[in-house]
């Protein structure tokens, strides 16, 4: 019972450090680089204690130095990670700026999301990062739009209302010049639904109103 205790204690500090990571985003500047190096910091220093519980938990294993010795290597590697390059250009959200993409004739794509909402970052770690989805974007010349809710900004929040929403994650295509035809994905994404709401936005830009998909009731 005391090395489950003990066990279960690293998710609790896991959760603090994502807590700590949310606050930075909160109190700080949008990009949130310093939050993002200071998380990474003390994902690394929690790599560095499991290291040291290890060794003294079982001191006489030789297998208890190996995985020690590699906790330490890899919570020094940790913090020295650098952020993925995102090959997508994503602009700040904001009326102007979809009003100008909308003039321009261009699909957009409005990823409504926060820095407290972990259903967000799985979603963006695992779909609209996915290689076919940027190359779609990519090909089909989104305008793309990160409409970041974490303070909940009044003109986003009028938006989400628009659209039918009350919260995040929420993901809208907008297509075609003038009246909004917006199109609003699940809120929870696959890669083939995401795929699937480009190309048929892609094909029809000036086809007045998309057909909705049928959005997921799900919390954030």
């Amino acid at each position: 019972m005391e090395t489950l205790k003990q066990l279960t204690s690293v998710p609790l500090f896991l959760t603090v450090i994502w807590l700590a990571w949310v606050y930075g985003r909160l109190s700080g500047s949008t990009a949130g680089d310093s939050s993002d190096h200071v998380a990474r910091l003390l994902v690394g220093l929690l790599i560095l204690a499991i290291g040291g519980w290890i060794l003294g938990r079982w001191p006489a294993r030789r297998w208890g130095y190996v995985v020690a010795s590699a906790a330490v290597v890899a919570a020094l590697a940790f913090p020295l990670i650098t952020a993925r390059v995102d090959r997508l250009q994503w602009q700040p959200f904001s009326n102007a700026a979809l009003e100008e993409a909308q003039n321009e004739g261009k699909p957009v794509f409005v990823d409504f999301t926060a820095a407290w909402c972990l259903s967000c970052q799985v979603d963006e770690k695992a779909v609209l990062q996915d290689r076919s989805v940027e190359q779609e974007l990519l090909h089909r010349h989104y305008i793309l739009l990160r409409a970041d809710w974490t303070r909940y900004d009044p003109e986003i929040t009028s938006e989400l209302s628009r659209v039918g929403r009350s919260g995040v994650p929420t993901y809208v295509i907008i297509s075609g010049p003038g009246e909004r035809a917006t199109h609003v994905l699940p809120e929870l994404l696959t890669r083939g639904v995401v795929l699937d709401a480009i190309r048929q936005a892609g094909a029809a830009p000036d086809s007045g109103s998309l057909a909705p998909f049928p959005t997921a009731k799900t919390g954030s």
